[in-house]
């Protein structure tokens, strides 16, 4: 991997991780009561289910990741990713 490659991916990692996955600070919300407010959703990767506030002991999960899948399909190119001769197997 060269290092353009590197820089490519770190920005892009970067980018990902400021636009999508960053829970936004609220001013209005003390800040040590700010990391609560994960608990609700991740913008771009998770959301929790109406269905586990209106019955909770009938819910499967809590957190919704469809976003998760649409913020990596935005941000990871598989055919690139295909291409790469390295592959990591884990059993």
């Amino acid at each position: 991997m060269s290092p353009l490659d590197l820089t490519i991916s770190s920005s892009t990692l970067e980018q990902m991780w400021r636009e999508r996955l960053a829970v936004p600070n609220w001013p209005l919300v003390p800040q040590d009561m700010q990391p609560f407010l994960s608990m609700w959703g991740t913008p771009g990767m998770s959301l929790i289910r109406p269905d586990y506030l209106v019955a909770p002991l009938m819910a499967t999960s809590l957190y919704d990741t469809s976003p998760l899948l649409r913020t990596l399909a935005e941000f990871i190119d598989l055919d690139r990713l295909n291409r790469n001769p390295t592959h990591l197997i884990l059993l």
